[in-house]
């Protein structure tokens, strides 16, 4: 109950250090920008499980000795967390919903496209996003997706300039 909360609101607060401490160190926009929003994400989680256990602390347990028998406890469901793109959402009618612009598009045949960041580009965080995820058990996707062939392609392109 409370326990688990104050030992998760410590692991996410020493999480969001080394995020910050690691963020100093990105030699890429991509690494920068994927630093920024964990540190974003994990500052509303460590918010939001402050409020869980205000919430506990507050409960009176006088007033009902037994409500911990009967009652839901307090969870905190971290499931997949997106650190760009989020994933669209698919409507039948050939249309696909952008959760970051909060906009429906017509899309054609076959997008928009994920792809998949490489571990390789995201340097020292890959590593502590894998710890995070063994440790804490919250996952996070890291993906993009690309909405027309055009975009698709300047992203390919610009990928293939970097590399070479």
């Amino acid at each position: 109950m409370a326990n688990n909360d104050i030992n998760l609101f410590a692991q996410l607060s020493g999480f969001r250090v080394l995020v910050l401490a690691n963020r100093l160190g990105c030699d890429s926009d991509l690494a920068r920008s994927v630093h920024h929003k964990l540190a974003s994400v994990l500052a509303e989680m460590i918010e939001d499980l402050r409020k869980v256990i205000i919430a506990e602390r507050n409960y009176d347990d006088r007033s009902e000795p037994d409500y911990w028998d009967y009652a839901d406890e307090f969870t905190n469901d971290f499931d997949a967390l997106p650190l760009l793109d989020a994933a669209p959402l698919f409507g039948k009618d050939g249309r696909a919903f952008d959760l970051s612009v909060r906009r429906w598009y017509q899309v054609m045949e076959g997008y928009p496209k994920r792809v998949p960041v490489r571990p390789a580009d995201l340097g020292d965080l890959a590593r502590l996003l894998e710890d995070m995820t063994a440790d804490l058990e919250i996952s996070f996707t890291l993906d993009r997706f690309f909405w027309t062939e055009s975009a698709l392609e300047h992203w390919v392109f610009a990928e293939e300039r970097r590399a070479g």
